[in-house]
């Protein structure tokens, strides 16, 4: 059954041959980032007018929810998934990178964050042994429901997701709920509260320390930008009084009772509005041997124009990463070298 949050569009009637050909061309967006963006938001114009026009809507409504693209053209010569970090496996454009880049060109700029993911602008998420139980895209326990890098001065307004190969065992499960929905059918106490910066993350590395215990810097769950909510969790989050603390449990069982899931199969693409939507991933057991799971993401941003990202190579200074635990430091330290003993 269909979600009445999620939209489909089915590509599969799409002839998209001559935008095929079009991204036989597409820069390499490892080695150049710049050009891979720049080349993306060309790209949309080479899409067909009636597909431009379902993203343009859906890009262009207030909490969107999310879209599912299913039938979009996988190059058939796919290599085998990698089991290290891209870095060490020496990982190129695949092929697909012109038809991701081109689409998230309808919601924004795509970015990302210089600590993170290697510092690369595209993400591939596929299981990494060393990361099998830290709570990272590259995990294969369960992953937790989150908005995307939540609570940073500039978070994702959209994610982009698009499956090259599914889970074979179809357990691997993408999880999305609507928290905006959820905290309206609270009681406006409680979404006071949630408009309180009362909730930080536990760390050894704190800007806060209470009971002994040290904290991030504490913020609110619900917070208002240019006029409208934006509204970021994290399902580790901690409360930082008892009153609030009732309201996160509350709140965390409203998420898991609201949930609804999906199985992404090659060709898939899920686009999340990351202003109000959380999602996860279920726990599954990949077998390491070049036919895992296989994801790219994008974050995209439509509050950092071009001309300042082109300055920056498309990655931004992460606010929040200085209060990271360090096994989370640790992880992305890992990544960027290329698999370094973690």
């Amino acid at each position: 059954m269909t979600h009445k949050l999620l939209r489909r569009l089915d590509a599969t009637q799409l002839d998209l041959g001559g935008f095929v050909k079009w991204s036989l061309s597409f820069p390499d967006p490892y080695n150049d980032p710049i050009a891979a963006a720049d080349q993306g938001r060309r790209g949309f114009s080479q899409l067909p007018l009636g597909f431009q026009n379902a993203l343009n809507e859906f890009s262009s409504t207030l909490y969107s929810g999310v879209l599912l693209v299913t039938g979009l053209p996988i190059c058939a010569d796919l290599p085998p998934t990698p089991t290290k970090p891209v870095r060490e496996a020496g990982l190129g454009r695949v092929g697909n990178e012109g038809l991701l880049f081109s689409i998230a060109s309808a919601f924004g700029n795509p970015y990302s964050y210089r600590e993170w993911e290697g510092g690369l602008l595209l993400h591939n998420k596929y299981p990494i042994r060393q990361h099998a139980t830290s709570q990272v895209g590259t995990n294969n326990v369960l992953l937790q429901m989150h908005t995307e890098k939540a609570f940073r001065d500039v978070s994702p307004d959209y994610v982009a997701l698009l499956c090259l190969r599914g889970d074979p065992a179809h357990a691997a499960i993408t999880h999305f709920c609507d928290l905006r929905r959820v905290i309206e059918q609270f009681p406006s106490d409680a979404q006071r509260l949630l408009r309180t910066p009362l909730y930080a993350f536990r760390t050894d590395s704190p800007r806060l320390v209470m009971d002994g215990i040290g904290y991030t810097a504490p913020h609110a769950i619900v917070q208002e930008h240019q006029n409208s909510a934006i509204y970021q969790y994290v399902d580790d989050l901690s409360a930082l009084n008892d009153e609030a603390k009732e309201v996160l449990d509350n709140l965390r069982t409203a998420i898991g009772a609201n949930t609804t899931g999906l199985h992404l199969n090659a060709g898939d693409l899920l686009i999340m509005d990351n202003s109000h939507i959380v999602h996860g991933r279920s726990a599954f057991r990949p077998n390491y041997d070049g036919r895992d799971r296989w994801l790219q993401r994008l974050m995209i941003s439509h509050r950092l124009n071009a001309n300042y990202l082109c300055s920056t190579g498309h990655l931004i200074p992460d606010s929040c990463f200085s209060e990271c635990s360090s096994e989370h430091r640790a992880v992305q330290e890992h990544q960027r070298q290329g698999g370094a003993n973690l």
